[in-house]
């Protein structure tokens, strides 16, 4: 056999053998994972809906065709119930199937462009990064959206180096889906006619009948994407006679408005912010990112810039990427980055291919400290920080959120409880001090969508007892510490007076069809934290009327932030549920229900349900 022939082959066969490796890390992954927020309150629920109902209730505000595709395993899952961590087993190899496809794409295209080598390296710089391969094992949008990303490029590279029809159409298919899975996927289109404008060998710069061509290719990518849109929506959309589906519109109107000005709280070094920072994204990268990835980069970067073909198709989505990551105000998580890390292991793979040719004892040392990283940080590579932020011992100093602790840990808590029983109070109110055996996740100690700063003072300067997969801390909290003031807050007579009488008008909408009066009760049902009846209520909602997207919103938002750690707990709650409440026998009179929701704070929400029941509303606030 020749040289160049057993060269292929055994390329082909490492490359097998990273891709085994990358579906082995994600799978196992995936399998001892709990649900994380977005998968639990958002995507899988929305999916789940839309193909039972043919209603789309929006998860998140994005479109539905990646809701749908991690939808359909759900489905089949008797298991599976809404808003609920089971289930979800199937829709992650949804997800973990088109990491898979992106892979490939990427060690293809990568070959094309600079070589096998280069070809390699960036498939070996994909298969071990712990953050893609976490993301890759969670029903989420990110990772599929990188996948199309490369997949779009990839097909743009192709069709116009070749003007053949093919790579249109597959280039229109991609393109659709990617504006039908998030508002990012847009992007795609102005940046992909930057790299052909800017592409020197172009087919339509020799071939005869290049413009008549090309146009008819254009016609045909826009054909096939406007095709691929509609049909997430089920051609419903035109059936109304719209040619642009609203929803998608009103979806991108949305995601634009949580970017550009909404904003999202975040933390970053111990600061808190609802817009971000410039700087964000820049550290998340530095931090999160394996240094043999980060060096190999560096040394790519060299290469890309004296080299045009690579500048415009691997530099380019690079800049286009991360750009709008960083001017966007929502800073909750690098995997908003992910599109753009599969053109990071492909300049990656092209620096390691140049010291490879170069200097390849350097070559090799990358290589095996990017798979020590990959082999040491499995299969919690979602809570992955190099030596520079920490370690996955100290990344919740620079970071949480999706970061660090996102509650895929909450399996190996409960495990951790089973072999050491006794009294034990997870995620209680970060304002009252408690003592004892107190456990408390790191983004809930942080105070991620709760009190920010505030949360928890009376644990920051005590060192934990045990730590649970890093991201819980366990702490004994002496008596000294405890509050003697204020009781918890679900405990006050008020607040549980107001809940029975609340729980009592829930007997009542069970007895009635209108879903606008259950979803007042659900409303005040959570301005009273009576959280699982909230949850109840929503469901039921949606049982009605699917496409209702206030219960999504109160389900989803009730879902995510028990996830995180946020609300009210007691005891066990955040593992075992919430204690239930028996309702009231009687009525409160109205004045009652209006002094009662003025000092727990609920005024608008008990009125509004007040209201509902016809009975006069009283204004607290009027008599203050």
């Amino acid at each position: 056999m020749s040289t160049a022939p057993r060269e292929a082959l055994t390329a082909r066969l490492l490359g097998a053998l990273l891709l085994v490796a990358f579906i082995g890390g994600a799978v196992w992954a995936a399998w001892v994972h709990s649900g994380v927020p977005d998968e639990v309150a958002a995507h899988v629920p929305a999916g789940v809906l839309f193909l039972e109902t043919g209603r789309f209730a929006g998860g998140l505000g994005n479109p539905p065709l990646g809701q749908l595709w991690v939808g359909w395993p759900a489905t089949l899952d008797p298991t599976y119930e809404l808003f609920e961590d089971r289930g979800l087993f199937g829709s992650r190899l949804a997800v973990t199937a088109l990491a898979l496809l992106g892979a490939v794409v990427l060690w293809r295209w990568t070959r094309v462009l600079a070589g096998e080598v280069a070809g390699l390296g960036a498939l070996l710089f994909l298969a071990t990064s712990p953050t893609y391969t976490a993301h890759a094992a969670l029903a989420t949008l990110d990772v599929p959206l990188a996948t199309l990303s490369v997949a779009s490029i990839a097909c743009a590279h192709a069709a116009v180096r070749t003007g053949r029809w093919g790579w249109f159409a597959l280039l229109g298919a991609a393109l659709g889906a990617a504006s039908a899975t998030k508002g990012v996927g847009l992007a795609l289109f102005p940046l992909i006619g930057l790299q052909w404008s800017l592409t020197p060998g172009g087919f339509w710069r020799s071939a005869p009948d290049a413009g008549r061509r090309l146009g008819c290719g254009l016609l045909l990518v826009a054909l096939i994407a406007f095709g691929v849109v509609h049909a997430a929506y089920g051609f419903v959309p035109l059936t109304r006679g719209e040619w642009i589906p609203s929803d998608w519109v009103d979806a991108m109107a949305k995601k634009f408005m949580h970017g550009s000005t909404s904003g999202h709280h975040a933390y970053l070094l111990g600061e808190y912010s609802s817009h971000g920072w410039w700087t964000y994204f820049p550290i998340a990268i530095a931090v999160k990112s394996p240094l043999s990835l980060l060096a190999a980069a560096c040394v790519g970067a060299l290469a890309v810039v004296r080299d045009r073909a690579l500048r415009v198709w691997l530099g380019l989505p690079i800049l286009v990427f991360f750009g709008l990551a960083v001017v966007s105000s929502v800073n909750i998580g690098v995997r908003h980055l992910l599109p753009m890390y599969p053109f990071l292991f492909a300049v990656a793979g092209v620096g390691l291919a140049g010291l490879a040719h170069r200097a390849r004892p350097a070559a090799w040392l990358l290589v095996a400290v990017q798979v020590a990283v990959a082999i040491g940080s499995a299969p919690h590579g979602l809570a992955y920080f190099n030596v520079f932020g920490g370690g996955a011992t100290g990344g919740h100093e620079v970071l949480v959120d999706s970061n660090y602790d996102w509650g895929q840990h909450d399996d190996a808590l409960r495990t951790y409880l089973e072999g050491s029983p006794g009294p034990v109070a997870i995620d209680v109110d970060p304002l009252v001090p408690r003592s004892g055996r107190i456990i408390v996740g790191a983004s809930a100690l942080y105070g991620l969508l709760g009190s920010g700063a505030d949360a928890y003072p009376w644990l920051r300067d005590l060192e934990p007892t045990a730590r649970i997969e890093d991201t819980w801390f366990e702490f004994d909290v002496p008596p000294e510490r405890a509050s003697s003031g204020t009781p918890p807050r679900r405990a006050r007579a008020e607040r549980v007076a107001l809940a029975r009488h609340v729980l009592r008008a829930r007997t009542l909408s069970a007895a009635t069809s209108n879903p606008r009066f259950a979803l007042d009760v659900a409303v005040a049902c959570y301005a009273v934290l009576e959280y699982q009846c909230a949850l109840d209520m929503a469901r039921d909602v949606l049982r009605k009327r699917p496409r209702h997207r206030g219960a999504f919103w109160l389900a989803s938002e009730l879902t995510a932030r028990r996830r995180l750690g946020v609300l009210r707990f007691e005891g066990r709650e955040y593992l075992d549920g919430f204690e239930p409440l028996e309702p009231a026998d009687a009525w409160l009179a109205p004045e009652t229900v209006a002094a009662l929701a003025a000092q727990v704070g609920a005024v608008d929400e008990i009125a509004r349900l007040q209201r509902a029941l016809g009975f006069p509303a009283r204004d607290a606030r009027a008599r203050e």
